[in-house]
């Protein structure tokens, strides 16, 4: 097990790699930069946005911009004034030694940026991962023991249409049902549990989660759900589960000695691409209901071209999803002795 986790960190090494090199080229490939948004203020002339983009590193070519962003640039003179002399001393210290640069906009450490915010991500993930997965199981196993009944039909066609809607569309349908018309539940944005304000008012903070929190675990309820039923139906045409009935054992104790448990166990092997699910619709969710999160930050600096919180918002994205598939290969070995590393 040991040697399997060692070579599956180094693997990832090289898919992080090419995940900052993809990310960086389509940055490259999109229009504009941050220096450019200024050009609408009558007060920056052109020779000013001139020497802003050189002071940037933004006239470096683009191979260099990535090793400065990679390595730093602290050992390096910064040509500000075009005149093909360096002026000032390079201060980034790059991804290799733990330095992620500076906003361009916000003019703040991109790791100090993404630590405000992954809690409150975090907390969303981590409450639609625990709903999701609960009620995946629960309706899949339903599905199982009750298989070909209107129930079962009307769970396969849940899972149909959770995994079918988009997740911009359920959340302003949620907010307009139960925000705007029944008016039992917030707009959106986040309470904080630190919060002074908050006390022990522990509902003001569920109830700013239980939108958003839906709209994420839907997806996850649909999938777990479905491959729940798919694997449970499986193994009850195994040969050890007649061999069970013919034993005398009733159905319920068959369902639930054999079947429940070996068909839950694949299901660690979902929580990699349910984290990289949550991951891709937290960015639209934290957006329709104002989650004060990565998802809405990372929004807010593509629009601002702030290509280094990008880059460090992606990287720390791949970085959760690279350990939750690490995650899932772990609880798999845990769960099924058959498996062996």
């Amino acid at each position: 097990m040991t040697k399997h986790l060692i070579r599956r960190l180094l693997q990832a090494v090289p898919t992080l790699f090419g995940i900052t090199v993809i990310s960086f080229l389509l940055m490259q490939a999109a229009p504009g930069d941050p220096v450019s948004m200024l050009t609408f203020n009558p007060e920056v002339t052109a020779e000013g946005s001139a020497r802003l983009r050189r002071q940037l590193g933004l006239d470096d070519p683009p191979l260099t911009q990535y090793l400065y962003w990679l390595v730093g640039n602290d050992w390096t003179q910064i040509d500000v004034d075009g005149d093909g002399s360096g002026d000032v001393q390079g201060v980034r210290k790059g991804l290799l030694r733990g330095d992620l640069g500076n906003s361009l906009v916000q003019k703040r450490p991109v790791l100090e940026l993404i630590t405000e915010r992954i809690p409150a991500t975090m907390q969303l993930m981590l409450s639609a991962l625990l709903v999701g997965y609960s009620a995946g199981i629960v309706l899949g196993l339903i599905a199982a023991a009750r298989h070909g009944s209107v129930i079962d039909q009307a769970i396969r066609f849940f899972s149909v249409v959770g995994t079918s809607l988009p997740g911009f569309w359920l959340g302003l349908l949620l907010i307009i049902i139960f925000s705007v018309q029944l008016k039992w539940l917030p707009l959106g944005g986040r309470q904080d549990l630190t919060d002074p304000d908050a006390g022990l008012a522990l509902w003001d903070v569920a109830s700013h989660m239980i939108l958003p929190v839906s709209v994420l675990a839907m997806g996850i309820v649909a999938s777990i759900s479905r491959y729940v039923r798919a694997e449970a139906l499986e193994i009850m045409g195994h040969d050890y589960i007649r061999t069970a009935r013919a034993k005398g054992l009733n159905e319920r104790s068959v369902f639930r000695s054999h079947v429940m448990r070996n068909a839950l166990i694949p299901v660690a092997t979902l929580l990699g691409p349910a984290l990289g699910g949550l991951i891709g619709g937290s960015v639209i969710t934290e957006q329709v209901f104002s989650w004060p999160g990565m998802g809405r930050m990372v929004i807010t600096a593509i629009s601002q071209r702030d290509f280094p919180l990008i880059m460090g918002t992606v990287l720390f994205s791949s970085v959760i999803f690279t350990l939750g598939v690490l995650l899932s290969d772990i609880l798999y070995g845990l769960l099924d002795p058959r498996v062996r590393y």
